[in-house]
């Protein structure tokens, strides 16, 4: 069963004209638009890397999560 099958999308429906997509380069824009030390903080706030630059389990890593408080924090 094809993923447009699965979501009861129509046939002729296309991401790339989509609301998501468009929200999705807002938001891509937006984040470019950061300094490196403001993506760095928000990819751990997210929990994708930890202080040290590490990609955290719950990304695929080895790397524990952090807090903002500092506390390590076992990935979910």
């Amino acid at each position: 069963m094809s993923s447009q099958q699965e979501r009861k999308l129509p046939k002729e429906w296309d991401y790339y004209r989509s609301e998501e997509y468009h929200f999705h380069l807002k938001a891509m824009e937006s984040f470019d638009r950061l300094t490196e030390k403001e993506k760095f903080a928000t990819l751990v706030r997210a929990g994708i890397v930890n202080q040290q630059g590490e990609l955290t389990e719950m990304a695929g890593g080895m790397g524990k999560a952090e807090s903002e408080d500092g506390e390590d924090h076992e990935a979910v």
